[in-house]
């Protein structure tokens, strides 16, 4: 993984391991191209840009400064379960 800065938008660079697995390969291209079937939204990561013609396949994504919506949502969770845990003992 990399980071740049260009035009204030901190990007993550993703790229595939030295050697993927067709699988692997294949995941890769079909989440790009439902990438680039979903376009810019102001609540989605947005795609930069890509690379498939060289032998390393990269994609550039919008970095999420906050972290992914999983991690987000587990700790919301963790802290309705605290209020509901104080308001039930008052």
């Amino acid at each position: 993984m990399g980071y740049y800065v260009t035009f204030e938008v901190l990007q993550l660079l993703l790229n595939l391991s030295d050697d993927p697995s067709p699988e692997q390969k294949s995941d890769f291209l079909d989440e790009i191209n439902l990438m680039k079937a979903v376009g810019s939204h102001k609540n989605i990561v947005s795609l930069i840009g890509c690379c498939t013609k060289s032998t390393t396949n990269f994609l550039i994504v919008e970095f999420a400064a906050k972290g992914d919506l999983l991690s987000y949502l587990r700790e919301q969770r963790k802290k309705v379960k605290v209020v509901a845990y104080v308001c039930s003992v008052i």
